[in-house]
């Protein structure tokens, strides 16, 4: 592959509907419809952002250029979070005769067509744009306040900064879901998130050095290549991160949990985060649940130094999971499930769910009962080495090194 050149680079903003790997490289950016086919999927949505300005009619298919987003054969959407914060859907429908905006959130849905890579040819005189502005959006209660559906404006991968804010969900294009992540992590050009803010605001995109930077104003003819970056599964912070995965791998689930002694008891924008559950059925989610919400960050109130949280987790099908916490003293932590204690190893849980939503309640500064001891269970395995290769015997059952469960 050819790497990026300064300046006279012919470059192209292409809308691949997927999930896909990264490159700062030549690479056009592909949002595939779903990883590893080739064919798009009627009616499902697929979240993106452009870097300047685009008319709807210079949105083309890759493979098809007699195809493009204003016949009719597609619907794009723009994120409008004052709609959200009125109790109505934010997804407002735009009109073929416009144009995309850089900063915004866009969600394509495909309905009379499986092309799954189109090309986005800026307008005239397409400049960087330094930052995004935001807004409270005011609704009914704090949790459906101060969403804003926005994107990466730079021309290079850049480090987002708003006052307050903290996370940001990243949409998984391929299993439809959204992914919490840190805000300040470097974000691809043109990538959209959804945020939360509590105060109207200029979200500030700072070059991070990090693949490649154009620089200045580009010529209407010319294109732009928006590269992608493999997303992170786990985030790090201050508090303690849950993480519910499958023994086998695949796609995992995280979230954040705060415990002060003076938190209040309600949701507060910046403490406390709404969970975005996206639209699919087939990935594990987890979430906490207080103030009558679903919550992907949650900083709940110590009581004599103990808290009580309620979390969900839905399995796509019955099996055996594994329900991982790190952070701080994670020794004083227990998981109870209809008044049963679950047997917890240092700083995981194994635990069995049926398909569907599984409800626990997560304790924090309860004594443990002795029969969960952990370093009782931590000792519960052997180690065998068979053809040069290192296999855990656990509890009568094989696994590999990395974790994964052997059939």
């Amino acid at each position: 592959m050819k790497s990026f050149s300064i300046r006279g680079l012919m470059l192209l903003c292409s809308i691949v509907l997927c999930g896909g790997a990264a490159t700062a490289q030549t690479t056009i950016h592909e949002l595939k419809l779903e990883q590893n086919k080739s064919k798009a999927v009627e009616g499902k949505a697929y979240l993106f952002a452009v870097p300047y300005t685009v008319p709807v009619a210079n949105i083309v298919s890759s493979t098809n250029a007699s195809v493009n987003a204003a016949q009719g054969k597609v619907t794009i959407y723009v994120y409008d979070g004052s709609r959200y914060a009125a109790g109505q859907d934010p997804w407002v429908a735009v009109s073929t005769n416009s144009e995309l905006n850089s900063g915004r959130c866009y969600k394509m849905v495909l309905n009379g067509t499986t092309q799954n890579t189109w090309k986005c040819r800026p307008g005239n005189n397409p400049s960087e744009a330094k930052n995004v502005t935001v807004s409270k959006n005011e609704g009914t209660n704090p949790a459906v306040s101060g969403w804003n559906g926005v994107a990466n404006t730079a021309w290079s991968k850049a480090t987002g900064e708003l006052t307050g804010v903290d996370y940001a969900f990243r949409y998984d294009n391929t299993n439809s879901v959204y992914v919490l992540e840190l805000l300040d992590r470097s974000w691809d050009v043109g990538e959209p998130l959804i945020i939360q803010t509590a105060a109207a605001g200029k979200l500030a995109f700072t070059k991070s050095g990090v693949g490649f930077d154009f620089g200045g104003n580009m010529d209407p003819g010319e294109e732009f290549d928006s590269p992608r970056r493999l997303p992170s599964s786990e985030t790090e912070s201050g508090g303690y991160t849950l993480v519910i995965s499958h023994p086998d791998g695949g796609f995992n689930d995280n979230i954040e949990l705060y415990l002060q002694q003076q938190a209040k008891n309600s949701y507060v924008i910046g403490k406390d985060l709404a969970k975005l559950h996206g639209d699919g059925t087939g990935v594990l989610q987890l979430w906490m649940e207080a103030y009558g919400t679903d919550l992907a960050v949650h900083t709940a109130a110590l009581t004599n130094g103990k808290a009580d949280v309620q979390l969900h987790i839905y399995a796509p099908a019955e099996d055996d999971y594994i329900l991982n916490i790190g952070g701080g003293d994670v020794s004083q932590f227990a998981l109870v499930r209809d008044g049963a204690y679950q047997n917890k190893n240092i700083n995981y849980w194994r635990i069995h769910l049926t398909k569907g939503d599984n409800v626990f309640t997560l304790q924090y500064g309860y004594p443990v009962p002795t029969a969960l001891d952990e370093q009782k269970n931590e000792k519960r395995y052997t180690k065998v080495m068979r053809n040069g290769q290192m296999f855990i015997l656990r509890d009568g059952q094989w696994f590999n090194v990395l974790g994964g469960r052997i059939p």
